[in-house]
């Protein structure tokens, strides 16, 4: 499981803390050994240490989350795609355009997350979410593509997140971003094969 630090103009990223919230609540969350790690906005620091996290923890799947300024909901990605297109730099001041992420790779990944078991869920915990078919062509959608080409079909997604911490929605009580995250983690988990599962 990944979330990145801030970038760009935003003084606060929602997934960073929400890495700190999942640690340090749902390390045997459902069963599994989950493993929760901030990657920089960068394009090629993220995908260095994507690898090195897949090296080491050889997860049996991968959740990605990521800010986007303009959601008003949790976003489910169904695609990530062959190309590196910055309209402003990363945090290491590089803005590749019309880049391929993988020369030579397919055009594009379809997520292999129970993507229709995570949004009820995340309905049935009133935490507002709706599906997308284009997670960008910034560093989100780098690290989701790069993620899906070495998991090899293993389950593999990203969900771009609001960046407002409460994301309450006709709720009795507030419900933090975090706790949305950790709505996604539980459905992965209860829709894994057998054995433990392990959301890198």
């Amino acid at each position: 499981m990944r979330g990145a630090n801030r970038f760009g103009k935003l003084e606060f990223n929602p997934t960073e803390q929400m890495m700190r919230e999942v640690r340090r609540s749902c390390e045997q969350l459902a069963g599994c050994r989950v493993v929760a790690a901030v990657l920089p906005t960068e394009f090629d620091a993220s995908g260095r240490r994507l690898r090195e996290l897949l090296g080491e923890h050889e997860p049996d799947s991968l959740l990605g989350f990521g800010v986007s300024a303009k959601a008003g909901a949790f976003l489910l990605e169904r695609f990530a795609v062959n190309i590196d297109d910055a309209r402003e730099p990363d945090n290491a001041g590089h803005a590749p355009a019309g880049r391929p992420i993988v020369p030579g790779g397919p055009a594009a990944y379809v997520s292999t997350l129970p993507l229709e078991q995570i949004h009820r869920a995340l309905e049935r915990a009133r935490v507002p979410v709706a599906y997308s078919n284009h997670a960008g062509t910034y560093v989100c959608n780098h690290v989701f593509y790069l993620a899906c080409h070495q998991m090899r079909g293993r389950p593999c997604g990203f969900v771009h997140v609001p960046l407002e911490w409460d994301v309450s929605k006709d709720a009795p009580a507030p419900v933090s971003v975090a706790k949305g995250a950790v709505v996604c983690i539980e459905a992965l988990a209860a829709h894994g094969p057998g054995g433990p599962l392990n959301p890198g």
